[in-house]
């Protein structure tokens, strides 16, 4: 079963270099493709232009953290993990 990657700021330079990395190099990962408005030009524009069944565009804001968390189940029924929080703390 594939794991899921989050990928905060997927329709930015940063995010989006990384969301062709992880499908250039064929990594075994859901890939969530975090943005603040997934109707948005970029957002489509990412979900339309790497045309892979690996990417989930999903709603996210990091002015409201609990927005990345609200609708997981949604995004993945596998359940998401992460060890690294701006003040190092875990989850």
């Amino acid at each position: 079963m594939p794991r899921s990657i989050l990928v905060i700021g997927s329709t930015g330079n940063q995010g989006g270099a990384v969301i062709d990395n992880l499908l250039e190099l064929e990594a075994d990962f859901t890939i969530l493709a975090v943005t603040r408005n997934t109707a948005s030009p970029s957002a489509q524009k990412q979900k339309l232009l790497q045309k892979s069944s690996k990417i989930k565009v999903v709603q996210g804001d990091l002015d409201h953290p609990a927005s990345l968390f609200k609708n997981t189940k949604a995004w993945e029924p596998n359940p998401l993990a992460s060890n690294y929080t701006p003040k190092q703390e875990l989850l």
